[in-house]
């Protein structure tokens, strides 16, 4: 999986810029920061749950960052008046680990959606037994459970951690932005940012050439089908 990994890496330039660390203390399945892409033991991929989750943090999250670090308002967005990234930056990460999938239904975003509002009005037990319904393995159901009510020194309490809400609500919002494009998504890579602010993005750079993922590049037209079929099966129009 590492060597897998790296190669993705590789493909997109990247096999330098960031270190892969693996450990079963991380709570997140996957994560990415500016130069570390973190992993959690024990392994828990299949060979397209590998391709989803590469499409994700570095087909996405990674190249969005490398394109930013480029950019004149790189880490001075207020002054150039962006907005809140993170519906933008999730929403599409999302809809790109479903791509590689055969089941492209959005059941993990959307079960995070309604376990979270779940969480606001019950407390951790509840929650556990709303979850199992869903969630049949008791150690995915647990850290699924926790990672809702992390962050409440009494968990049972209701109420909880809710920045899974923008995971659905930005697959939707984006998808649809998409839509309207025909799912062109160069501009979307100039760098960290919501899609409200495409326009001026370009409007500062209009000669910049992002990094794109190699999903998309190779060719564009079977990435737009993709698309349409997974708004189309996930009914976000």
């Amino acid at each position: 999986m590492t060597k897998k990994t790296t190669d993705f890496l590789d493909i997109h330039h990247l096999k330098n810029r960031f270190k892969i660390v693996w450990s079963n203390s991380f709570v997140a399945r996957t994560s990415i920061t500016a130069d570390t892409i973190k992993l959690r033991l024990p392994v828990d991929f299949r060979q397209k749950d590998l391709l989803s989750m590469l499409y994700h943090e570095i087909g996405t999250h990674a190249l969005r960052r490398v394109n930013y670090e480029q950019q004149p308002w790189y880490k001075n967005k207020e002054e150039y008046g962006f907005k809140d990234y993170l519906e933008t930056e999730e929403g599409l990460a999302g809809l790109h680990s479903l791509l590689p999938l055969d089941f492209q239904y959005a059941h993990y975003s959307a079960l995070n959606y309604v376990s979270v509002a779940y969480a606001q009005k019950h407390n951790f037990i509840e929650l556990w037994n709303f979850l199992k319904k869903y969630i049949d393995n008791p150690e995915r159901r647990w850290r699924k459970t926790f990672r809702r009510k992390r962050g409440l020194e009494d968990t049972s309490q209701p109420g909880g951690f809710t920045k899974d809400l923008v995971y659905f609500e930005g697959m939707v919002k984006v998808w649809n932005n998409l839509k309207q494009n025909d799912f062109n998504i160069s501009q979307l890579y100039f760098g960290k940012m919501a899609f409200e602010d495409v326009e001026k993005a370009v409007k500062i750079s209009p000669n910049f050439k992002p990094v794109l993922p190699s999903f998309f590049v190779v060719d564009q037209e079977a990435y737009a089908e993709k698309m349409a079929k997974i708004g189309q099966v996930n009914m976000f129009l």
